[in-house]
């Protein structure tokens, strides 16, 4: 294979990038490593043979498995502050790499990876050493863990003269110390096997982690406090086993045995030092945390466990080293179940301990644990109780395989078999935590609620002429709620920690609830208007017909619509000066729903396929004198098309066009001219009849070239619509381009953001069961939040970033309806800005976007007449061929 397959450098825009890397495989081994020279994040992460370096949003990619076969993981060599050893004189990082029963070294040079200059034409940053064999090392069982020990310089003449003590951790529950010594003559790695450690306890395992030599950077050597490495394993047979690898007198041999010029193997057997057994399946990973007193188990039981060691408090702190009296008292202190972690609905591969910000949000201290699983969610449990405290599901496939933290345990990083990795802050994983909604009573109106339905019985029956019966109608009267809303509104727009909601009640109240000190401001009664028609004195319409809420761009007023037709427009700055007015469209009943298209024109929705268009003048929001014009009279009926209520709409101002989405998923375009000022009724120009299944049409934006517009539906689907123009550049036609499926049973919000570099990232926001998810197509899940149910109102105000750790920042209400209790609003906010965090400017939220859920069976490169351009045609078994440009 020629050099320039083998090391690719993908300095180019990001979307070039997300096509290639999504195409590559699944991810198979992740880290968030640290380099003297680059403080912030860079991550690794391995795919089949291949391994990248990110680095400030470049990524670098080499081929070191080029004799086959798939990287499962890598560590770095660190001695008591020892990170680099010279490779061709110059110093350089030193990994090791493993898959199978294959293991390879490389030296990392990460000055190039920082050169302004860095580009495809530079060094390679990886320089693989080879063996007199080969490029690879071949052992004699699957590898599961390596661990770097020790570094040794053969002479003080020559610093590229060295030896590195390596434990290697098999999947027959054994474990092999080795020595590979490195020669500046020939820059080979030489192997040589010391000893080999067998369990006493043989079976097959399915994970493996070590313990020990990993010392904190001020201790200067490891022979000062002794030498000792511990091994857990996850076994076939649902257990855990804990044993001795090397105490402090057998590393000591080891050390004299590692300086010889003719070591020998000898092979010894160690016995079990302690048993953990409570899965029900096999044990897919164990991990050590908080300095040996924690252990953490996955398993093929769903179940995640944590393990701790006697006379440990719950509070284990977050300790990440791993020093030598650490694992000698871990053999002699046993092991205790702390908790069960129920929550994933599938196999759980890995976890990792990461940290929580404290109170104030602003420090990490406590600790916790993540997991992944088969899935595709991301959970967090809490060390005290196991309660889980966060969920997200950013990722677009059937399983999350890997997931890693760095070295503080602030941000981790995940890997699929999609092909992605996913960069999260630990903060933010906790947003979609339930326990943190704050609950805000509201107080009970002064009026009841009238109801004057009646309910039909068949028990009494009133005997008739020739024995017939007639039916008899019993008015039962219904248990009224105190309080029952119809519509609530943040404002400002904007998420904010001074946020406020505006409630209106279908008893005619108004009140602003302040959110952040949970103060209840009762404005009084929104019926009580004055007329347009009677200026003599006020009248009480009838509040409880109210149906919906819009409040004004500007935050002036607020308009409330009811199911008479009628419309009040309210003052919120003036509210005690009875500053209201109502308007009806005459014949026109039932308003669903109202919409500001402007601070001026306010758009009304009716039944049977009705919009109606109002316009004020300057004055007529503040003024009760003021009276709105009915601009136009919008219908979607058409040539025999049965028309549902309008949910949607996009105005073009600029084209003078407006775009309505109705309940029966057809979409119409109308053209407002300037006789559209007339008051009659405008039919749409053309109308696309079934976009989205009969399901509601929930939302409209313009796509970003301004072609066409894009609309999402109750059906789940994103339907991309182009608008066909004459000469005149007046809309004539609406054609279907393309329907795209995202991760929601039903979609009700669509925002067209700039989330990862990307100008046309398009996010929506529906339901996944009763869990309201915002979903990006490029990132994945950004938000995740337990509403208890669709029939429950939810108001929603979101602000999108461009990248970073923290993608959104949003407020949250749900309003609870209770019987016999006081109602009740649920509140969430996540108002982290990428400005606030150092770390989080420094890495991408998302490396890489998913092309398929599923695995990509054949690719195809089509040739296309325009210059450097390509097609790339891929099918999957999702079902799905797509056509990349």
């Amino acid at each position: 294979m020629s050099d320039d397959r083998i090391s690719h450098n993908y300095h180019q825009p990001k979307e070039q990038l997300c096509k290639k890397e999504a195409l590559i495989g699944p991810v198979t081994a992740i880290a968030l490593p640290s380099f003297a020279e680059h403080e912030s994040c860079v991550s690794m992460v391995s795919k089949g043979p291949w391994v990248e370096l990110t680095v400030n949003n470049t990524t670098y990619r080499h081929l070191l498995f080029d004799e086959g076969g798939t990287i499962h993981g890598f560590d770095q060599m660190r001695d008591c502050g020892k990170r680099k050893a010279k490779v061709g004189h110059e110093l350089r990082d030193l990994w090791f790499f493993y898959g199978g029963r294959c293991l390879s070294f490389a030296a990392i040079d990460m000055k190039i990876m920082l050169s302004p200059k860095f580009s495809s034409d530079t060094r390679n940053p990886f320089t693989l050493l080879k063996t007199p064999s080969g490029k690879m090392i071949r052992l004699s069982d699957w590898i599961w863990d390596v661990r770097a020990l020790t570094f040794v310089n053969e002479c003080s003449d020559s610093d590229e003269d060295f030896r590195i003590l390596t434990a290697v951790g098999l999947s027959h529950n054994t474990v092999e110390l080795w020595s590979f010594t490195h020669k500046s003559v020939d820059s080979n790695i030489t192997p040589c096997c010391l000893r080999k450690i067998i369990c006493g306890d043989r079976c097959i395992t399915y994970s493996l982690s070590f313990f020990g030599w990993k010392e904190d950077y001020s201790i200067r050597t490891c022979l000062e406090n002794g030498i000792d490495l511990v091994v857990a394993t996850g076994t076939v047979s649902n257990e855990v086993l804990l044993w001795s690898v090397l105490d402090n007198e057998e590393g000591m041999e080891i050390m004299t045995q590692l300086a010889s010029t003719d070591p020998t193997c000898t092979v010894i057997q160690k016995k079990i030092h302690h048993r953990l057994s409570g899965h029900d399946g096999v044990i897919y990973s164990v991990r050590f945390g908080c300095g040996g007193k924690s252990l953490v188990s996955t398993s093929d039981d769903r179940t995640i466990r944590l393990w701790k060691q006697e006379g440990i408090s719950k509070e284990l702190g977050t300790n990440t080293f791993e020093t030598s009296i650490d694992a000698r008292m871990l053999k002699d202190q046993a092991y205790n179940l702390l908790w069960v972690g129920y929550g994933h609905t599938g196999r759980v591969w890995d976890s990792c301990f990461v940290t929580l910000p404290t109170e104030n949000n602003l420090t990490l201290s406590s600790g916790a644990v993540a997991s992944v699983g088969e899935d595709a969610t991301i959970r967090v449990w809490g060390f005290e109780d196991g309660r889980e405290i966060g969920r997200l599901k950013i990722h677009g496939c059937k399983s999350i395989w890997k997931i890693a933290s760095n070295f503080s345990g602030n941000t981790i990083i995940t890997g699929g078999n999609d092909g992605i990795s996913k960069l999260v802050d630990v903060r933010y994983l906790l947003f979609s935590n339930p326990s943190l909604m704050k609950r805000i009573f509201l107080p009970a109106d002064n009026i009841e609620i009238s109801d004057n339905r009646e309910v039909k019985h068949e028990d009494d029956k009133i005997p008739l002429q020739q024995g017939k019966v007639k039916k008899q109608k019993k008015i039962k009267t219904r248990q009224h709620h105190k309080q029952v809303v119809c519509g609530i509104n943040f404002y400002p727009s904007k998420p904010s920690a001074d946020a406020k909601v505006l409630v209106a009640t279908r008893a005619g109240m108004l009140h602003t609830i302040c959110l952040n000190s949970g103060e209840i401001i009762v404005h009084g009664s929104w019926a009580k208007v004055s007329s347009l028609e009677v200026h003599s004195h006020e009248e009480l319409i009838d509040s409880a017909s109210g149906t919906c809420i819009a409040m004004h761009p500007e935050q002036l007023s607020v308009a409330i619509g009811n199911s008479k037709g009628q419309i009040v427009v309210c003052s919120i700055k003036d509210f005690e000066h009875e500053n209201r007015i109502v308007f009806a469209a005459s014949g026109y009943l039932a308003i669903q729903s109202l919409q500001w298209l402007d601070s001026l024109n306010l758009l009304a929705f009716h039944i049977k396929g009705i919009c109606v268009l109002w316009t004020f003048t300057n004055s007529d929001i503040d003024s009760v004198h003021g009276k709105p014009q009915i601009r136009a009279i919008l219908s979607l009926s058409r040539d025999g098309l049965v028309a549902g209520i309008p949910k949607s709409c996009y105005f073009d101002k600029m084209k003078n066009e407006l775009f309505i989405g109705d309940s029966r998923g057809n979409i119409g375009v109308f053209c407002l001219g300037d006789d559209a000022w007339s008051g009659n009724v405008i039919y749409a120009v053309d109308i696309l009849s079934f976009s989205h299944k009969k399901e509601y049409v929930t939302g409209i934006i313009p796509i970003a070239n301004g072609h066409g517009i894009i609309s999402a539906g109750n059906d789940g689907y994103i339907h991309q619509i182009a608008v066909i123009r004459n000469q005149n550049g007046r809309c004539t036609k609406l054609q279907s381009i393309i329907r795209k499926p995202s991760q929601l049973s039903g979609i009700s919000h669509i925002w067209q953001t700039n989330l990862n570099g990307n100008p046309d990232s398009i996010v929506v926001g529906g339901y996944h069961g009763n869990d309201y998810l915002v979903y990006s197509m490029d990132v994945g899940q950004l938000i995740s939040l337990q509403t208890g149910g669709r029939n429950r109102i939810l108001e929603l105000s979101i602000e999108f970033f461009k990248d970073g750790l923290h993608p959104t920042a949003y407020n949250a209400a749900i309003y609870v309806a209770n019987k016999n209790s006081p109602n009740e609003l649920l509140y969430q906010s996540n108002l982290h800005s990428d400005t606030r965090y150092e770390y989080s400017r420094t890495a991408q939220f998302s490396l890489g976007s998913p092309c398929h859920g599923d695995t990509i069976f054949d690719i195809a490169f089509c040739e296309t007449n325009a210059t450097n351009e390509a097609l790339l045609l891929s099918g999957s078994n999702d079902c799905t061929v797509k056509l990349h440009k």
